[in-house]
Order: C-alpha cells, then sequence, then structure tokens
C-alpha cells in the first residue's frame, strides 16, 4: 500500500504540472486536475489487509487497473462522487461474503476518500461496475477475468 500511495503521489506530481486549465469537458466538471485514486478490495468486513490494490490514473489513462477506459467511465459518470455509482439491476445472490473496497486519491482537484463494505462481490460489481473490477483471476459473470 505504501508503494501505491508513493505512485500516486507521483502522478498527482505530474498532473499539476502538466495539466493545462479548460473548460468544462465531457464530464461537466469545470477546471483542471488529475484523476487519480489508489482503489482496493479486500475479502471481509474490513478494510486491511487489502487482497488486491490498482492505481487508476484518468486523463491521461494509466496505472495498474486492468479496465482503465471503463473503470474511468464509472468515475465521470459520477463527477468522481463513487457513493452515487448504481451501474446496473441485476440479480445476485443472498450469498453472505463480505468483500470491503477503498479508494483514496484526487477527482480534479477534489480529494476523494471512500469506503464500502459489500454482501458480496455480485452486489459490489453490480453497484461499481468496472471501478473496482481488476482483481487477478476474477470476473464479474458474463464478462473476462
Amino acid at each position: 500500500m505504501r508503494l501505491a500511495k508513493a505512485v500516486l503521489a507521483g502522478v498527482l506530481l505530474a498532473g499539476v504540472c502538466t495539466v493545462p486549465a479548460m473548460a468544462a469537458g465531457p464530464s461537466g466538471v469545470r477546471g483542471a486536475g488529475p484523476i487519480a485514486l489508489v482503489l482496493t478490495v479486500a475479502s471481509g468486513e474490513r478494510a486491511l489487509p487489502a487482497g488486491h490494490t490498482a492505481l487508476l490514473a484518468c486523463e491521461p489513462l494509466g496505472g495498474t487497473h486492468s479496465r482503465t477506459h471503463q473503470a474511468c467511465d464509472r468515475l465521470r459518470e459520477v463527477y468522481g462522487d463513487i457513493a452515487r455509482l448504481n451501474h446496473r439491476e441485476g440479480p445476485c445472490t443472498d450469498e453472505y461474503s463480505p468483500v470491503t473496497t477503498t479508494a483514496q486519491g484526487t477527482y480534479r482537484g477534489n480529494a476523494v476518500t471512500y469506503t464500502r463494505t459489500w454482501p458480496n462481490r455480485c452486489e459490489m460489481w453490480r453497484a461499481t461496475g468496472e471501478l473496482f473490477q481488476f482483481e487477478t483471476g476474477v470476473g464479474r459473470p458474463g464478462l473476462p477475468g
């Protein structure tokens, strides 16, 4: 996690130095600033230890997230407010196998801090789409892992 935070700090510094001011773009948010998050997924009701970690950087796309383009699209849809994500409806089992997700970073100059425990991975994927779908070898039903 320390490495991920160090990488995030480097991305943020680079973004602040290289991103010019701009008018409202496709996301509708005025101003400039980096979009960079450290995302984690942990089995259980606690955020630590994180089982999987990814760096998501948007504009320009980058980081270690396996679905960067789609995850950035999900983030832009809610202007960086992850709690507002409601990706799609669909059935999930009543299985209780909790998973906790976190996000820390910045969205166009605004700090992002997010933690939520989901009853299972299906509920997490259904609500957040590709944002937290970066676990190696794990895919949402109907999508490659």
